[in-house]
């Protein structure tokens, strides 16, 4: 049962996203119901992506793996572990900075900082432990100096992150009202058609009742003709 979860469940969300690649990639541009019910299920796994990424929630809990499980694996507190885990983020960093996986910009650019932030601390960690192992004291102003600056490093990541937040929720408020107008010149626009069609359907209809008349009154002098010969 302990592998159950960490292969697993992987392997099973990657076989239901692989087998609706095709239909997850071109979502947009597909008309097909059948093809849109075999999806409701699984959004949860894609929605967040770019198309050409629909696999990519499978690598993102490859990655938490690694980053948990099998890092335990390695000799807790040893510097292979921090060197391990740094080779880890960094292959990581790489990939989000060339995929940009995730539909929105913003969020591909908080990915990139917290996975530089986690490599900043496993960084640091790895000095500190260096300076352990060499016999240097880490406490007095050199303990202070390393713990100010992963203190900074981690205040600064949330601090952007947060102003990303807030830059997007304004503009994204901004949009929003913009839109109104254009919104209602909409409905305007739709409900003028709706009136031209509604006087269209009287005209026709007016037409329709003339032309009933005008044959009506020709059939009256036809029988009055008939009468009089």
């Amino acid at each position: 049962m302990i592998f159950v979860y960490p292969i697993g469940v992987p392997l099973y969300f990657s076989y239901l996203l692989y087998s609706q690649r095709n239909a997850i990639k071109y979502r947009e541009e597909s008309e097909s119901e059948s093809e849109n019910d075999n999806l409701a299920g699984l959004t949860f796994l894609f929605e967040n992506y770019k198309p050409d990424c629909w696999y990519f929630e499978i690598v993102v809990t490859v990655i938490r793996l690694m980053l948990t499980g099998v890092m335990g694996v390695v000799e807790s507190g040893s510097a292979l572990q921090l060197f391990v885990g740094s080779i880890v983020v960094v292959c990581v960093l790489v990939l989000f900075i060339v995929k940009s996986p995730y539909v929105g910009e913003r969020i591909n650019l908080i990915a990139v900082i917290a996975y530089a932030n986690l490599l900043f601390v496993l960084l640091t960690a790895s000095m500190l432990k260096t300076m352990s192992a060499t016999g240097n004291v880490t406490g007095g102003k050199r303990g202070a100096l390393i713990g100010g600056l992963l203190i900074t490093g981690s205040f600064l990541a949330l601090v952007v992150s947060a102003l990303m937040g807030i830059l997007w929720w304004l503009k994204r408020g901004g949009t929003d009202a913009a839109k109104v107008v254009p919104k209602e010149e909409e409905e305007k626009e739709e409900s003028k058609e709706t009136e031209l069609i509604k006087e269209n359907a009287k005209l026709r209809q007016e037409n329709e009742s003339k032309d009933k008349e005008l044959k009506s009154k020709d059939q009256e002098i036809e029988l009055l003709k008939q009468k009089l010969e």
